[in-house]
């Protein structure tokens, strides 16, 4: 097994010097369009061992590694991975994930898991879509998570499948805070979460990291109880329907759709949010906070020259305690533009910029990989 820490690396790791980040998962998406290159029936493995240094405004500096040990089971063409994950911060927080990916009996089964021990100090902001930046009060969170998916090739793009989710928060605070030292926030202090669902997906697009036709379409019901181990019992239904189209010159306008609708009582820290990097963007992470989600977001992508690219981009979304309401009050508006540089143009990995604007907040974001 060869060990191979490509210069692509090496230059991710000088330009992540000024880059902040505000997900690890994209830096992930670099290792995965490396083992996207290799060619159909192609049996080689190795490591590929990607080091990092960012800065966000939740993490200041980070810095970190991935580790991903890449193979092939069986008769199967696509590589199977074991990504490990490192990361520190100057807040002192850890962040530490093993995610393995196997795809086994030539490709009609794929087995994805996760497990992470996250510390990550956060703002919480109260629930529902009338909060105040005022309102915010700092919390600290330490969580064990783990994450199972069993999926089987149904035909052509199709494939459907079982999922377990657990973990396990200790959220911690001042008790003299307005809103969580009330008693009110069930589940302030985190708790144990264990459910088991169903999961199915359509996958057509052209590629994975920069879609220019096709679509994506993924839904997920998950069931959380007693019977299963854990603290808080609900129903999370989640869908995410994506869809691209090449309009002329490699123009391309690519439209999401997302929806979480939860029913019961989860804990704080698992209902459904608003905002971050990748989900109405110019807003804090969790900003917007309860039961019932929806969210939408439109991009329109274009190139310029040599390797740049410019995006614009406009999303609505809202978080209500009724689903009915999801629709009847009043919607949170995003929108923004952004610049792309190519890193890897065989996959088309893009780096991007972008400068969002929210009501009353906006972000700035630098990242690797589109958002949607």
């Amino acid at each position: 097994m060869k060990l191979r820490i490509s210069f692509l690396c090496w230059a991710w790791v000088g330009l992540a010097m000024f880059w902040p980040s505000q997900s690890v998962v994209a830096k992930e998406r670099l290792v995965e369009s490396k083992l996207e290159e290799f060619p159909s029936g192609a049996k080689a493995s190795g490591n590929i061992i990607i080091p990092f240094i960012s800065y966000a405004l939740e993490t200041r500096l980070g810095y970190g590694v991935i580790d991903t040990v890449y193979f092939h089971l069986d008769e199967s063409e696509r590589p199977s991975s074991v990504r490990i994950l490192g990361m520190g911060t100057q807040n002192n927080q850890q962040i530490f994930r093993v995610r393995p990916e196997l795809f086994f009996h030539q490709d009609q089964f794929r087995l994805v898991a996760e497990l992470g021990y996250i510390n990550y100090p956060d703002q919480f902001y109260g629930l529902g879509n009338q909060s105040q930046l005022t309102d915010a009060e700092a919390i600290a969170v330490r969580y064990l998570r783990s994450f199972v998916s069993l999926r089987k090739r149904i035909s052509g793009p199709y494939e459907a499948g079982f999922l377990y989710e657990f973990e396990r928060d200790l959220i911690s605070f001042n008790s003299s805070l307005p809103l969580l030292g009330s008693g009110k926030i069930y589940g302030a202090q985190g708790g144990t979460v264990s459910g088991l669902g169903l999961i199915g997906s359509m996958d057509t697009r052209n590629r994975i990291f920069y879609p220019e036709q096709g679509v994506f379409h993924q839904a997920s019901l998950a069931f959380f109880g007693p019977y299963f181990g854990s603290d808080f019992t609900y129903q999370r239904f989640r869908l995410d329907l994506r869809s691209y189209w090449t309009l002329f010159s490699d123009h391309v306008l690519a439209v999401q759709w997302v929806t979480q609708l939860i029913q019961g009582q989860p804990a704080m820290y698992q209902q459904s949010v608003l905002g971050g990097n990748e989900l109405m963007r110019g807003y804090w992470e969790g900003r917007f906070r309860d039961l019932h989600m929806i969210a939408s977001q439109v991009e329109y992508r274009l190139p310029l020259f040599w390797r740049m690219g410019m995006v614009g981009f406009l999303g609505l979304g809202n978080v209500s305690q009724q689903a009915v309401d999801l629709v009847t009050t009043g919607f949170k508006p995003s929108y923004g533009v952004g610049l792309r540089f190519a890193v890897d143009q065989t996959q088309k990995v893009n780096a991007r910029m972008d400068v969002a604007w929210g009501s009353n907040t906006s972000g700035f974001y630098l990242q690797l990989g589109e958002v949607f």
